[in-house]
């Protein structure tokens, strides 16, 4: 697999955002570039359980901005 800077694959991600494969792989390519900066698999298991808790408080976060903004249309 050729390096890609780890910028330019989040560009090449945010770009696919709405096409399904062309998303996934640039994903897949994203981890697979930051997993190969780790020799010890702990230290990787260890930043993949972060990118989870990130992944997960993003997700909480935006559930959250959807709950008020359909309360707030409510209340108009």
């Amino acid at each position: 697999m050729p390096y890609l800077p780890h910028k330019m694959v989040l560009v090449i991600v945010m770009k696919n955002f709405c096409r399904d494969f062309e998303f996934s792989t640039a994903v897949n390519t994203l981890a697979a570039t930051i997993a190969a900066k780790f020799d010890n698999v702990e230290e990787l298991s260890a930043v993949a359980a972060i990118f989870v808790q990130i992944g997960d408080t993003m997700e909480a976060i935006a559930a959250n901005r959807i709950l008020c903004e359909n309360k707030n249309k409510k209340s108009q």
